[in-house]
């Protein structure tokens, strides 16, 4: 039995939906992670502007 060449537009695994799946979950994942480390931006953010508000706070009372 011959086998065909696989064009540019098929995937050169064997069982190719087992492959796409395993793409999408990585892509969920990846979505996943990157969803994380925005809620640990916004956290950091926050923190940093308490920190910035408490520290004028601090300085305009030794100030005045």
């Amino acid at each position: 039995m011959l086998e065909r060449p696989e064009g540019e537009d098929e995937i050169p695994f064997d069982n190719k939906e087992k492959y796409r799946q395993r793409l999408r979950d990585n892509w969920d994942l990846r979505r996943a992670q990157s969803a994380g480390k925005s809620d640990g931006y916004a956290k950091r953010l926050l923190y940093s502007l308490a920190f910035l508000l408490l520290l004028l706070f601090f300085a305009a009372k030794f100030l005045l």
